[in-house]
């Protein structure tokens, strides 16, 4: 099996990921994980005028599974 889940999240001004959707689903069990693994995840802050602001991230997270 082979797919992409793709998911919306919003990245908080410390860079940390917040208010995750899925937004194309490829399987309950993989949504999860996807989601689960983007959650420890850390980013860059988005910056605006040179302070850290939050921002929305689209992620696509592709499984291949045998």
């Amino acid at each position: 099996m082979t797919g992409e889940v793709l998911m919306e999240a919003i990245i908080d001004a410390n860079g940390r990921v917040q208010n995750v959707t899925v937004t194309r689903s490829l399987r309950p069990d993989l949504d999860e994980a996807a989601v689960t693994t983007l959650k420890r995840w850390r980013f860059d802050s988005a910056r605006k005028d040179g302070q850290a602001v939050p921002a929305l991230l689209t992620i696509s997270m592709d499984f291949h599974i045998r």
